[in-house]
C-alpha cells in the first residue's frame, strides 16, 4: 500500500471515549497526549453526502507513528458509528497515510477499487479522506489519507 497511499504514519482507533482510552494507553506508556475537544471540521460528507460530526480528537506519538484515538460525541451516522456497533469497546479502526500528492493518490486508490466513505476538509486547501479497501481484500483495514490538493 506505501505504493498507492505512501510512507503509513497513523494507527487511527475509534474509541467511545477519548479520556477512558488514553488512560488504557497510558499503561502501556504512551503517557504525553494532545487532546482537542470537538475537533474543528471544515467540512464533512459520509457516503457522499453532508453531515456535521462532532469528535473529540487525542494525539500522541511513538517513534515515528502517531496514534489517534477519536470519540464521536453524538449519534449521527457516520463510519465512526458504524465501527463502534461492531466493537463497542473501540479500537484500531483505520491506518493514516499523507502522500505526497493527495489528488493523484485518490484517483489511484479508486482506480483500484477503493471507495471514498468519509471525508471532506479539516480547513481550506487540507482534505481527508477514508477509503474502503477494494472488496474480496480480507483483513484490509480503511486508508484515511490526507494533504493538501496541490501536495504534501
Amino acid at each position: 500500500m506505501s505504493n498507492l497511499f505512501g510512507e503509513l504514519f497513523q494507527l487511527g482507533h475509534v474509541v467511545p471515549d477519548v479520556d477512558a482510552a488514553m488512560a488504557g494507553w497510558r499503561t502501556a506508556g504512551i503517557e504525553e497526549w494532545t487532546v482537542v475537544r470537538d475537533f474543528p471540521v471544515l467540512e464533512w460528507r459520509y457516503r457522499g453526502e453532508p453531515v456535521t460530526l462532532p469528535i473529540d480528537v487525542a494525539l500522541a506519538w511513538s517513534g515515528g507513528v502517531q496514534i489517534e484515538l477519536i470519540a464521536q460525541l453524538d449519534e449521527t451516522p457516520s463510519m465512526y458509528r458504524e465501527f463502534l456497533a461492531q466493537h463497542p469497546e473501540g479500537g484500531l479502526q483505520h491506518y493514516g497515510y499523507r502522500p505526497q500528492d493527495y489528488s493523484a493518490a485518490l484517483q489511484a486508490a479508486e482506480a483500484s477499487g477503493w471507495t471514498r466513505w468519509l471525508g471532506g476538509l479539516v480547513e481550506a486547501g487540507r482534505p481527508f479522506c477514508y477509503l474502503k479497501p477494494p472488496a474480496g481484500s480480507r483483513g484490509l483495514l480503511p486508508a484515511e489519507i490526507s494533504g493538501s490538493v496541490t501536495g504534501p
